[in-house]
């Protein structure tokens, strides 16, 4: 069986399964955590949704499921491993972190000012260093997609604000200030969520950090070198030697 080139090895068929599954856990649980948290604190509130499950159901398929993989794809997949390869995986990890954070700064910006779409942004640049954390230390996608899934699923389709136009099953409304309730934005914009998310991100980074030091250069960022056959190699030695 032919060996994975460089392109193909992130979406090895191997763990899979675990990698999701352990994803989608963690992903919900920590927005979950904190809506609760705000809940309980008087901080939001919750209604049920008009919306009928049949809506809930297709947006959590195409809002959740479709954009987080298509945001995986771009982000991690093609910009963190092109910047890893031409600068190491200490710019890669930032870099794409702080271009996440400014797309979902810009997408807010158009629908609120922008304080409070960086309310927005702040929590959003710190999963990015969550989920290219999570694609640095198990060299697959499968762990990013599940934790960008399970927290969409969580913040968009099972609870979240009435701004973006996802059918949910619970609408948040924000009853305290808008940095501590999230304010238009929900939980998502929360700084509870940050306060959350920064050592989770500190162990992520510190953990990404050994992990991309036990890796190979040539592995990680090139396509492996072409090692010839002991023949070719016996061959280039006699010809070396006269």
């Amino acid at each position: 069986m032919p060996e994975m080139t460089w392109w193909m090895s992130p979406w090895r068929i191997r763990g899979m399964g675990r990698s999701l599954g352990w994803g989608l856990a963690a992903g919900f649980a920590l927005p979950a955590t904190v809506m609760l948290a705000l809940l309980a604190g008087g901080a939001i509130g919750l209604e049920r949704s008009a919306e009928p499950i049949a809506a809930v159901a297709a947006a959590a398929v195409s809002a959740v499921v479709l954009t987080a993989l298509v945001e995986e794809i771009l982000a991690r997949y093609l910009i963190l491993r092109f910047i890893e390869w031409r600068a190491g995986a200490r710019v890669a990890l930032p870099a794409t972190a702080l271009l996440f954070g400014l797309l979902h700064f810009g997408v807010a910006s158009l629908v609120d000012g922008p304080g409070g779409a960086l309310l927005f942004a702040v929590p959003a640049t710190l999963s990015g260093v969550l989920f290219a954390g999570a694609y640095l230390i198990t060299r697959t996608m499968w762990l990013p997609i599940g934790l960008h899934i399970g927290w969409n699923l969580a913040t968009s389709a099972i609870f979240g604000p009435d701004v973006f136009g996802t059918h949910r099953l619970l609408t948040v409304t924000p009853l305290a200030s808008d940095p501590f309730s999230g304010g238009l934005y929900g939980t998502d914009a929360s700084l509870l969520t940050s306060a959350v998310l920064a050592p989770l991100c500190l162990a992520v980074l510190f953990a990404a950090a050994r992990a991309t030091r036990r890796i190979p250069v040539a592995t990680a960022t090139a396509e492996p070198a072409h090692v010839p056959a002991p023949r070719d190699r016996e061959r280039e030695l006699v010809t070396a030697g006269g």
